[in-house]
């Protein structure tokens, strides 16, 4: 069996193209170089404004689940709540703008 790299070299078919002139070559990596900058600038600012959304979303949930938390165990405690409270598995779920899934799960036995 043949390798993959020989096979996609002899398939191509700008291989058989003569080469861009120099000053050809000189515009389009200017140009490549000036949409980079361009684009990385904007891509910055909103990695920046996804991530700081992300943290506040995170910390929010944090927050409701510690007083959700502590309300549940308030009613453990007074024997409010059955016994299937107590084991049940408490979960938090979000997904990034470019897909990623994040699911925490957290342990009402823990005790740090």
């Amino acid at each position: 069996m043949r390798d993959l790299g020989p096979r996609l070299r002899e398939a191509d078919p700008v291989r058989a193209e003569p080469a861009l002139p120099e000053a050809d070559v000189r515009i389009v990596r200017q140009r490549v170089i000036a949409a980079a900058r361009t684009s990385s600038i904007r891509a910055a600012g909103w990695q920046t404004a996804a991530i700081a959304t992300a943290v506040a979303v995170t910390l929010a949930a944090t927050v409701m689940l510690e007083r959700r938390h502590t309300s549940s165990r308030a009613e453990i405690e007074s024997g409010a709540a059955g016994s299937a409270a107590s084991r049940a598995r408490r979960q938090l779920h979000f997904s990034t703008p470019g897909g990623t899934r994040v699911i925490w799960v957290f342990d009402s036995r823990f005790e740090p």
